[in-house]
């Protein structure tokens, strides 16, 4: 069923506008209509209603913070916020922050959205370092097995490197190779690794490590480069670390995750609520554009359904004692 719709016109003294927009915007029945200036006749005598330099400061911060709250509230993951229609909670906070003034509302807000801010930020910094050493999970993976299973001698230069499995005489040939340019002196494992391909270790002594780098970039193939701070470690001690370094930021970022959690969950309701109080201000400051004023004077325009009507008018009549006429 279609509500029957009244169109009603609001006149009162100028100096009850923002107490009567307050009350209006808390009732919630009245649709307003901006009022064009022309139906009045002479400019010089309506005009729209000016904020002061005070609301328009407040206007613009209020601006400002509903743009922050709703990027804090764009991280929190939607199963952690609450029904506003539901939740005691969220009613509860509501009327606290509604309270509150704008340096209230301005520090909350902010120190929440820093809060967020951090989180992410701190959040995408492990993934960044975690896709760092992506590239290296894949030899720690296939080189492991191969250093604990294997006696690697101290006195020699190990290097890892990729060969395609089915290339079988292409490994043969290395190896003879190998053999050649140190006259027997050297080790080679390998293991299967992903992808079809074969993972080795190739150790040397030192003296023939230039051979053995210029061996490998002729035939083509693929070296596994270790991060730069742990090329002057024995290899062993190396993949070692590197299992580390890759098993610490899985561990942060979990940690972080159930702080988070922790956070939003605790948070979720506060900042809605916080939200919700600053869009209701930014809504009242859009809605005084529609109104006009005369020297002593203001006008609103709207549609209030049948069944307000009444209603509406009472309330404006306490709020202006008597003064506004509907």
């Amino acid at each position: 069923m279609i509500d029957r719709m009244h169109r009603i016109e609001i006149v009162g003294p100028k100096g009850r506008i923002l107490p009567v927009m307050d009350a209006i915007q808390e009732h919630g029945v009245l649709h307003l209509e901006p009022i064009p200036l022309s139906e009045y006749g002479e400019k010089q005598f309506l005009h729209r209603f000016r904020l002061s330099e005070n609301q328009a400061q407040e206007h613009d911060t209020i601006q400002e913070l509903v743009d922050i709250l709703e990027e804090a509230i764009g991280f929190i993951p939607e199963s952690e916020l609450p029904h506003r229609e539901s939740s005691e909670v969220y009613h509860d906070l509501y009327r606290t922050w509604e309270a509150q003034g704008i340096g209230t509302l301005s520090v909350a807000a902010r120190s929440t959205h820093a809060k967020i801010r951090s989180l992410v930020r701190r959040r995408r910094n492990i993934l960044d370092d975690m896709h760092a050493l992506d590239v290296y999970e894949d030899m720690v993976a296939a080189l492991s097995p191969l250093v604990e299973s294997e006696e690697l001698p101290q006195t020699y230069q190990f290097i890892g490197i990729v060969l395609e499995a089915k290339n079988r005489k292409i490994r043969t040939l290395f190896e003879q190779e190998l053999n050649k340019i140190t006259n027997g002196e050297y080790r080679y494992v390998e293991a299967p690794a992903s992808h079809r391909r074969i993972s080795a270790l190739v150790g040397v002594h030192e003296r023939h490590l230039p051979e053995l780098r210029h061996l490998i970039l002729e035939n083509g193939i693929g070296q596994m480069s270790l991060p730069r701070h742990l090329r002057d470690r024995p290899f062993e001690d190396a993949i070692a670390q590197m299992e580390q370094d890759l098993k610490a930021p899985r561990k942060k970022l979990a940690s972080l995750e159930e702080q988070a959690q922790r956070f939003y969950r605790e948070k979720a309701a506060e900042l809605l609520a916080l939200l919700d109080v600053c869009r209701d201000r930014h809504a009242r400051f859009h809605a005084i554009s529609s109104i006009v004023v005369t020297e002593y004077t203001f006008i609103i325009w709207g549609w209030v359904p049948d069944q307000h009507f009444l209603s509406l008018r009472q309330m404006l009549a306490r709020i202006t004692e008597n003064t506004a006429v509907v």
